[in-house]
């Protein structure tokens, strides 16, 4: 994985320019922007196409295209897989990260500088919240907005006044039938606030109208249970 963006990208010039992509792409990616003079991040993401430079035919660009391509017998020329799909990957997170600078920068939002310094995550945890539509139909992308929002919500609450959402004492339920108590418990003790305690799952548990019994055959339940999933 290749190492987060600092916070200063657009403001990094010359060698300390060149230094973050040699930790992001390496050597060779490192000497075609030294060759084309690309000097910053600015600079790179007004390019529109990196590589496009060294399709031209000159005697003066072959010691740089045989680092960055092949020449085939009909003449054109192929850029490496994996220089391009490094090109690619730093141009879109560079993409992403001057989206992230735009929003914090509006008018509607001020984070003071020094605590997205601090906490980086928080760079893409507020996007997350203003992008994201509560009435969209993924149910995944939900309940990640749902368990974001319960850790957040109950971190400065005592013990006692921790609320949980349905989808969120489901969820604990799961993971107490598949995982047994002591798995619940080590989630439980290492992610605060997240889950409800066991004796309240317990309850729900006990309480639920779906327990199965052996030999007891619930064929209404059954019926409005098939009728619910057409």
């Amino acid at each position: 994985m290749a190492p987060t963006l600092p916070v200063n990208v657009f403001k990094l010039r010359g060698e300390e320019f060149f230094q973050l992509v040699q930790e992001q792409c390496g050597a060779t990616m490192v000497e075609i922007l030294r060759y084309l003079e690309v000097m910053s991040a600015d600079c790179l993401l007004h390019i529109e196409d990196l590589f496009a430079f060294f399709h031209y035919d000159s005697p003066d660009l072959l010691p740089i295209k045989k680092k960055v391509g092949i020449t085939l017998n009909d003449g054109s020329f192929k850029v490496k897989v994996g220089l391009s799909i490094q090109a690619n990957n730093f141009i879109q997170s560079l993409k992403t990260f001057q989206q992230q600078e735009t929003f914090f920068s509006s008018t509607d939002l001020t984070i003071p500088a020094v605590l997205l310094d601090r906490y980086p995550i928080l760079r893409q945890i507020v996007p997350f919240f203003v992008n994201d539509s509560p009435e969209r139909s993924d149910t995944r992308i939900k309940f990640k907005r749902t368990l974001i929002k319960t850790i957040i919500m109950n971190h400065d609450r005592v013990k006692c006044r921790f609320s949980y959402d349905s989808s969120i004492r489901e969820f604990a339920s799961c993971i107490f039938i598949l995982g047994g108590r002591n798995v619940y418990e080590f989630i439980h003790i290492n992610i605060p606030g997240l889950l409800p305690s066991l004796t309240v799952i317990q309850a729900l548990i006990d309480s639920s109208t779906n327990n199965l019994q052996e030999g007891e055959f619930r064929y209404d339940a059954m019926s409005d249970y098939l009728s619910s999933k057409r």
